[in-house]
């Protein structure tokens, strides 16, 4: 019989030798990959694909041309955000850096948030938070993060 490890912050937890211990690490793993390829085709999409990162950064301008932001500041973090997506996306599908990675996509998203809200396109801000959600999920289960170059690293 497996013996749980009881954390004051999270209840019990599933212990290594667990028979359930595997299905945290593949729900792990798998999460981890398919939020990271989801951010690095997000970048690749916007930096290299269709009219790149000029067709990216004059559609978001379009879409905020009615938001109360300066288009300075739209077109500034819109040229920062698919540099961060790539990144991201990178880190996460290594599983390096995976705590910083999440982090700052869990930061990042912080942003694109405000900027849907300032458009007050409500439908896309509950999209945005679900995937808020997933970052700070996958930041609480980073201990069940054994398939990585993290863990191989011993980090």
């Amino acid at each position: 019989m497996a013996v749980t490890e009881i954390d004051p912050m999270r209840g019990v937890l599933p212990a290594a030798d667990s028979t359930y211990h595997l299905d945290y690490v593949l729900a792990f793993f798998t999460l981890r990959l398919a939020l990271g390829v989801n951010e690095l085709m997000h970048g690749v999409t916007r930096l290299f694909m269709g009219a790149g990162l000029a067709g990216f950064l004059n559609l978001t301008q379009t879409q905020f041309k009615d938001a109360p932001l300066p288009v300075w500041q739209v077109r500034a973090f819109a040229t920062v955000v698919p540099c961060c997506e790539l990144v991201i996306g990178a880190l996460l599908i290594l599983g390096l850096w995976t705590r910083w990675a999440l982090t700052l996509a869990a930061l990042l998203m912080v942003g694109i948030i405000f900027g849907t809200a300032m458009r007050g396109d409500w439908q896309l801000v509950f999209l945005q938070m679900f995937y808020s959600l997933l970052y700070a999920v996958m930041l609480m289960w980073r201990r069940y993060d054994v398939w990585s170059v993290d863990a191989k690293m011993g980090k």
